[in-house]
């Protein structure tokens, strides 16, 4: 399955209205710790970045941590650059929960 989330979110410069459609193919591997104690944790990352076109830079970050493998372990936004009014939509979490499943 691959679901399909929006966030939706306003430029804060203009106000502009913005969406972004992720899935689970949207997370990249940025780093393991393969010392747990009950096997390695995967952090993926999230990353877009654009210009407004009233030229103000946008960037999103959101972070990710399977752990134990195949488990969703917890999120974290970690950059919301340039926007406001951010909000994730009810399917957010299962592509969150398919991304940590993707490798199974």
């Amino acid at each position: 399955m691959n679901t399909v989330s929006k966030l939706n979110f306003n430029c804060a410069k203009c106000s502009t209205p913005h969406n972004i459609e992720i899935d689970s193919t949207s997370f990249e591997h940025i780093g393991t710790d393969p010392d747990r104690a009950m096997g390695a944790e995967y952090q993926y990352e999230f990353v877009h970045e654009f210009q407004c076109e009233c030229g103000n830079d946008i960037k999103i970050i959101i972070g990710l941590w399977e752990y134990p493998i195949g488990a969703y372990n917890y999120h974290e936004i970690l950059s919301l650059e340039g926007v406001k009014d951010f909000k994730k939509d009810n399917n957010f979490m299962n592509v969150l929960i398919e991304s940590c499943q993707r490798r199974l």
